[in-house]
């Protein structure tokens, strides 16, 4: 069986049509989505997030536990919006080459304010273009959830 560096890429290319869970993952994710409240529930209709900015270049990397989940954001069709950009990004495509962390880009960060809010005081610091340029995020677990709970 040949390996890929970066298993991201089988949904890139819409090889797995039952859900944006990696394969080999699904049968664990169902499962596990049985036995959990929905605050705990893994949305498999929604682009996993595993990272975001130029994760082999950025001088800082954060690490997080896992992208929420807001009905809200789902109310606006912030997930679908941007499920483009997150496809790019899991080829290490910049869906927003002036704006790597695309996070911080002005739109983006319109329908979903939550990483400009956390990163505010390193943005007054040292600029929202260089914060964008010099920081990538890589999440522990990528799919989305209310609340992470281990598995």
């Amino acid at each position: 069986m040949e390996t890929t560096l970066n298993p991201w890429i089988e949904l890139a290319n819409g090889e797995n049509n039952q859900s944006f869970i990696l394969r080999e993952e699904q049968s664990i994710i169902r499962k596990f989505n049985t036995k959990v409240s929905s605050q705990y529930k893994i949305h498999s209709s929604i682009f996993p997030a595993p990272f975001m900015g130029n994760v082999h270049t950025a001088p800082v990397v954060v690490l997080g536990l896992n992208p929420g989940y807001d009905e809200k954001e789902e109310e606006r069709g912030y997930y679908r919006k941007y499920e483009n950009w997150w496809m790019q990004q899991i080829q290490h495509k910049l869906p927003c080459p002036q704006w790597p962390l695309f996070c911080l880009e002005k739109e983006y960060e319109e329908q979903s304010p939550y990483w400009g809010q956390k990163l505010k005081p390193l943005i007054a610091l040292v600029g929202r273009e260089k914060v964008a340029a010099n920081l990538a995020k890589i999440q522990f677990f990528p799919y989305h959830s209310k609340k992470f709970k281990t598995l």
